[in-house]
């Protein structure tokens, strides 16, 4: 199989962190030096193969046009589904050494949530009724389960879970937006509304009359000014 003859899916390799500069250039280095050490793994489905590991080395392979007289390696695995291939790339990338404290808990999290969709009942969104699997159950053991693989707590896997869902959320609204400050962004707690008094919640009871003359002033300016001026005034 040939490099051409691989594609990279978006959504496999949004599961992956990207590399920086520095890495990227000494993955390069390795490849001009040893070439590939360990085969890509690859996903044949619908007709394509899909890179499942080694996205960054094939990029990198394209990009050179090979590396010298190296043999390009690839290993065909077979998943059943896509999500079966997304959940063996979460925990593939939860073996690396190289993983920030973030890194890992982000995985984590993500490995739970992918876990999630699959105790729901025919895909159909519903969780089984009392199924143990339930995340919204007391008794959810998905996040007992993914917290003896992980080593971490129960309790920690299913705030990792809730960092994911923040993550993905605020990855599809600022694309652009570097990792590191999306996974920030995301640690942070969400600021809840302040909640939106009336005028006659705000003001004395006894003022009541004027408020309504106030929604049947003519002039718009002079209605903005008086409500600005009475809220003050009550605050």
């Amino acid at each position: 199989m040939q490099p051409n003859q691989i594609v990279i899916d978006n959504e496999f390799q949004n599961l992956i962190r990207p590399l920086s500069g520095e890495e990227r250039k000494e993955l390069q280095e390795s490849l001009s030096i040893c070439g590939l050490l360990m085969p890509l793994v690859v996903w044949r489905h619908e007709g394509k193969n899909i890179v499942v590991d080694g996205h960054n080395r094939l990029s990198l392979w394209k990009e050179f046009d090979g590396f010298g007289d190296f043999e390009f390696k690839t290993q065909e695995l077979r998943f059943g589904n896509r999500d079966k291939v997304k959940e063996w790339i979460i925990k593939n990338q939860l073996g690396r050494r190289n993983l920030s404290p973030d890194d890992y808990k982000l995985l984590v999290g993500m490995l739970y949530n992918q876990r999630k969709k699959g105790a729901h009942d025919g895909g159909k969104g519903k969780p089984r009724t009392g199924d143990q699997n339930d995340p919204h159950s007391k008794n959810d053991k998905t996040a007992e389960v993914v917290a003896a693989e992980t080593g971490v707590s129960p309790a920690t896997v299913k705030r990792a879970g809730k960092l994911a869902t923040a993550v993905e959320a605020i990855q599809a609204a600022e694309p652009e937006l570097p990792r590191e400050e999306v996974i920030e962004k995301a640690k942070k707690p969400a600021a809840k509304p302040k909640p939106k008094l009336s005028l006659e919640k705000l003001l004395p009871k006894r003022w009541g009359s004027f408020i309504k003359d106030i929604a049947v002033t003519e002039h718009t300016d002079v209605r903005l000014w008086l409500t600005a001026k009475l809220k003050e005034a009550a605050l």
